[in-house]
């Protein structure tokens, strides 16, 4: 009986409820959605975390195997991207464990390529050339669709073996245990701040919405319910009458949401707004999370429409039902206080700890606002209440008689307002990064190290970069006379025998290596199996630094550079998640005060009681209708009625304020049934 009567009052055609039906469904679409996007997101981080560890290299320790793989990490760089390059060789005659994604060993002094990273080389000749005939890593090797990685095999008669940063692994895997080796560069994006973000930024939003959406008015629903309370239902009746109705509203737009947002992340490489590239399929939540998702949110729905308790299903029985007057309680402004202190506690705690705390209050306080909205509405419309005009005495009582309706969309206005100051004040703390300091003037100088070194590497190297100066690096002192070097870098500074720099000229060398310590010169240094080089040329810093590492990696084994690039801070990857997250959570709390702001102005507004003349002092309060932007309705949800759609919530303060036609009036008192023609309670 309950379902056959809620199933009814959500197909009814009666033009007072076309709103309700409209906007439930959209507030739904729009709710589940952003918790599908949540759930993708995380299980999107769940996937790449489990490749991440799939590649994680066992330690052999003290039981070496002959299948064991040597492996030796080192950064290597291009343009603004820094990524891993990881030194491969067999550790015996056996056929070695090989990392996944990785279907066999490359031939010396070949590698094996991301396909990000091969996609780059297609791009770029200069990086193509220093990864000749190299292999494709098969996605099941890599963490995300972006990532840069290398693993690269020394050239023939080279070996790794020695290297002091040498890997030894057993296994590729999960470690469960055992030390493990993780060739990821730096850190990959932390899963549970992207959790507690997506929390934030997209639950929060998305209730916010669905409660926006389920409290929007039916004066054919208050109708409905006010009779079947006269004819005796209980108020438990009515109520899980308004749960099944609203859940049968809410259910279609859900569905067809999670349909469409299926279909749209399926064929998606990168996450919207925030350009972090994905493998197909990782966006695509399982098929039974959806499920599930769409069920709760189905009877989240329907909880929330009972929790928000429509006035008029609990009224008493009168010739002509009337809404409630609602009141704002002081105990909603609790939350909103205790968010607001946790974030003024952090930002004076400072630190780590504090900056934390002083987001996590700020994210609070969105879910707070809306709570303690009323509690303004209701204090604006005490002073209004004191004006000396009519229409602003009648304006100050409509928000005091129903605060709690009226300050729903300033409280997601609110919420987006503090949400935007949250977002811009970690965007700027995260993006407060040390410039990098290049040396200034027309030399550059970049340092080079590698394994297994033999005689003559200098001079190979020296023919293999092709100009510039390949000097030894040999306790710290270059092995070459100051005036030497001088004829390379034109502003350094020797003393009267030329031998050896001044003081000055040390500094200019520590600035242009700042990751070596320079000590002086050391001309009779022996360098036939040097293992360190400084490299000194004319020009850019980076176009150095690109030619040499390309000439390293064809000619050395496992080489390892650094330059004044290796000083660069770079912002967190953290700011792009959570930019994206507030340009969608703002959408979403602007469409749900939208949502409301409609109600406010179309669905609430009494239709009869009030004579012409009090109208018109409304009117001359809030201004003529012809000052705002106007439309016609037609039949949704009053035939013949122009309405003022405005941003401002409080038109609804003025009952009667938007005219409408006498023919629009007469259905009105129509419907109304019997004893429609009773006095109107004022909410004065």
């Amino acid at each position: 009986m309950i379902v056959r009567v809620a199933l009814s009052l959500a197909r009814t055609p009666d033009p007072a409820h076309r709103w309700r039906q409209t906007a439930v469904p959209l507030a739904a679409a729009v709710s589940i959605f952003l918790l599908l996007a949540a759930g993708s997101l995380i299980s999107l981080l769940d996937r790449e975390a489990e490749r991440g560890s799939d590649r994680i290299g066992t330690l052999a320790g003290s039981s070496p195997s002959p299948s064991d793989l040597l492996m030796v990490p080192r950064t290597d760089n291009w343009a603004d991207s820094v990524y891993i390059s990881i030194s491969i060789e067999p550790a015996g005659a056996a056929a070695p464990v090989l990392p996944p994604g990785l279907g066999r060993l490359p031939s010396p002094g070949r590698a094996a390529l991301s396909p990000a990273l091969h996609e780059l080389t297609l791009r770029e000749p200069m990086l193509a050339s220093r990864y000749p005939h190299h292999l494709v890593l098969d996605p099941a090797g890599i963490r995300s669709g972006g990532e840069l990685l290398a693993y690269t095999r020394p050239p023939a008669g080279r070996t790794i073996r020695g290297y002091t940063s040498l890997q030894r692994v057993q296994r590729f895997g999960p470690p469960h245990g055992a030390q493990g080796f993780d060739p990821s560069y730096g850190s990959p994006v932390d899963f549970f701040a992207i959790a507690a973000g997506a929390s934030a930024f997209l639950l929060i939003p998305s209730l916010l919405v669905l409660i926006a959406g389920v409290a929007t008015a039916s004066p054919a629903r208050d109708r409905r319910f006010a009779i079947l309370r006269a004819l005796g239902a209980s108020r438990g009746t009515i109520a899980r009458l308004g749960m099944v109705e609203t859940i049968a509203l809410a259910l279609p737009g859900a569905v067809g949401a999670a349909l469409v947002f299926r279909g749209f992340v399926g064929g998606l490489t990168s996450v919207p707004l925030v350009g972090h590239a994905v493998l197909p399929g990782d966006l695509q939540a399982p098929f039974a999370f959806c499920l599930g998702l769409i069920v709760a949110h189905a009877l989240l729905a329907g909880a929330i429409a009972v929790a928000i308790g429509r006035p008029s299903a609990a009224t008493s029985v009168r010739p002509r039902p009337i809404a409630g007057r609602s009141r704002a309680r002081w105990w909603r402004a609790i939350p909103l206080g205790l968010a607001l202190g946790l974030a003024v506690g952090g930002a004076a705690a400072g630190g780590e700890s504090g900056g934390t705390a002083m987001i996590i209050g700020l994210v609070s306080a969105v879910a707070a606002l809306p709570v303690a909205g009323p509690g303004l509405m209701a204090l604006l419309g005490g002073v209004l209440a004191r004006s000396p005009s009519v229409s602003g005495l009648l304006a100050g009582r409509r928000l005091q008689w129903d605060p709690v309706r009226i300050g729903r969309p300033f409280g997601l206005c609110g919420a987006m307002v503090v949400l935007a100051i949250a977002t811009v004040c970690y965007v700027a703390l995260a993006r407060s990064v040390e410039p990098t300091r290049l040396p200034a003037g027309p030399d550059a100088a970049v340092s080079v190290s590698w394994a297994d070194p033999h005689r003559g590497d200098l001079d190979l190297l020296a023919d293999e970069l092709g100009s510039g100066t390949v000097v030894g690096l040999v306790r710290s002192r270059l092995a070459i006379d100051c005036s030497e070097l001088a004829e390379q870098v034109g502003s350094l500074q020797c003393d009267s025998g030329g031998e050896q720099a001044t003081k000055s000229g040390l500094g200019l060398l520590r600035r242009l290596l700042p990751v070596e310590s320079v000590s002086g010169f050391d001309p009779g240094a022996s360098t036939r199996t040097a293992d360190t080089a400084a490299v000194f040329d004319h020009g850019s810093l980076q176009a150095l630094d690109r030619r040499l590492r390309t000439a390293a990696d064809r000619v050395l084994a496992a080489p390892s550079l650094s330059s004044a690039f290796d000083l660069d801070s770079q912002p967190s990857e953290l700011v792009g998640w959570l930019t994206g997250a507030i340009l969608l959570a703002g959408l979403a709390l602007a469409f749900g005060a939208l949502l409301l702001v409609v109600d406010a102005v179309c669905g609430r507004v009494p239709r009869a009681g009030y004579s012409r003349r009090l109208e018109s002092r409304r009117d001359a309060w809030f201004g003529s209708r012809r000052r705002f932007l106007c439309f016609r309705f037609g039949r949704w949800p009053g035939r013949g009625r122009w309405s003022a759609f405005v941003l401002r919530p409080c038109l609804s303060a003025a009952p009667g304020l938007i005219p409408r036609s006498r023919r629009s009036a007469a259905s009105s008192l129509q419907l109304a049934g019997p004893g429609s023609w009773a006095p109107v309670r004022s909410p004065i």
